[in-house]
């Protein structure tokens, strides 16, 4: 898995590469929380790079939806592929998930009201 890190306007974008697995959680995880501790307010984690997406590296973003939600800010999760929205689905976010339009994440999901 890859990670890039960028900033559009007031929304901190972690760009994801590669599959987002059990062996990329980890790496996932510290990415999400370098952005936390950057202070950002809006935080977008764009997988229209990933190739899968599997529960462990699920665990990296509801991890993070919920320091933000603490924080009380955004995150965002961009999730183009039907297959890896489906994934998301299964892992029981469906009824949590709401379409959002944000920059240029017109697919985005948001996480920030994610169940403690």
């Amino acid at each position: 898995m890859h990670v890039n890190f960028k900033r559009l306007r007031d929304t901190l974008i972690i760009e994801i590469a590669g599959a987002v697995d059990r062996f990329a959680a980890g790496r996932l995880h510290d990415a999400v929380n370098a952005a936390i501790r950057s202070d950002c307010t809006h935080l977008l984690v764009d997988l229209s790079g990933a190739t899968s997406l599997t529960r462990a590296g699920i665990r990296g973003l509801v991890v993070g939806a919920r320091l933000m939600r603490n924080r009380h800010s955004e995150f965002l999760v961009n999730v183009p592929d039907p297959v890896m929205r489906s994934v998301l689905e299964a892992t029981g976010f469906a009824d949590l998930q709401r379409a959002v339009q944000r920059g240029t994440a017109g697919s985005a999901v948001s996480l920030q009201h994610k169940a403690a």
